[in-house]
């Protein structure tokens, strides 16, 4: 209809009437892409606010991850603490209990490290980085997962004490101790904690062959000494992860509003 009118009016000679079809096309033209700018400029908001909510739930999970997991291996370093005590002490003094048996076994305890980046994954492979913020905001968030992996990978993992204790205490037995110390703190994400109160107790003459097999390893002291060390150098990474977690999410909350 409009492309009609302006051919009649150039036909008819009509230059004021061209003129100002003219300008009506680059008018809505103009108020077209404006509109079209603006659309875009609000799904990207839509999409920034979405990434930011995810972002921070993922890293949030983080967070309690590595506090759960700090917390938890605290408690099996007091284990082996407690069991390189006992074998410290002159063999003529040693009194076996069900409590050092416990003790023993807890310091094996394993719990995988894991950690959450689905969002920021997701966010990589589509080429949308850029909608969670300006390059500091990109960069932090980057540099944070950047940090978090080399954190996952340097984390010792000891398999010499977790074979050897747990080869001579039967399955079965270990079941009753952990089920006795051990729980899971959340029901929708599975956290492990060990309780403060393990009161298990065995058969005295089970304990009695247990421990004389235990004290009768030789590398079992060597390997207990470099479990606490290893367990000592995760749990600052745990605590690393911590501060890193709590750093980014604060950063995200002032930054992206």
């Amino acid at each position: 209809m409009i492309l009609r009118r302006f051919t009649k009016h150039i036909t008819d000679q009509n230059w004021f009437a061209v003129g100002l079809d003219v300008i009506v096309v680059v008018v809505g033209i103009f108020l077209g892409m404006q509109v079209t700018d603006w659309n875009e400029q609000r799904k990207e908001k839509i999409l920034h606010q979405l990434y930011i909510e995810r972002l921070s739930r993922d890293i949030n999970i983080d967070l309690s991850s590595a506090k759960a997991r700090g917390n938890y291996f605290k408690k099996v370093k007091a284990y082996g603490e407690k069991a390189l005590s006992y074998l410290d002490q002159p063999s003529e003094i040693r009194q076996p209990s069900s409590e050092i048996l416990v003790a023993f076994l807890l310091a094996s305890s394993k719990w995988d490290n894991n950690y959450t980046q689905i969002t920021y994954d997701e966010l990589k492979s589509t080429g949308r980085v850029h909608l969670i913020g300006n390059s500091e905001i990109s960069d932090l968030v980057s540099t944070y997962y950047e940090a978090t992996n080399l954190r996952k990978n340097d984390a010792i993992s000891d398999q010499d004490y977790f074979k050897r204790i747990r080869s001579i205490i039967r399955a079965e037995w270990q079941k009753l101790v952990f089920d006795g110390c051990e729980e899971v703190d959340s029901v929708i994400r599975s956290s492990l904690k060990l309780k403060e109160s393990c009161n298990v107790e065995l058969d005295t003459i089970l304990v009695n062959t247990l421990m004389k097999e235990i004290e009768s390893q030789p590398k079992l002291k060597s390997e207990l000494i470099f479990k606490i060390s290893q367990l000592r150098y995760n749990i600052s990474l745990f605590e690393e992860q911590v501060f890193a977690s709590e750093n980014v999410l604060n950063t995200l909350l002032v930054k992206s509003k």
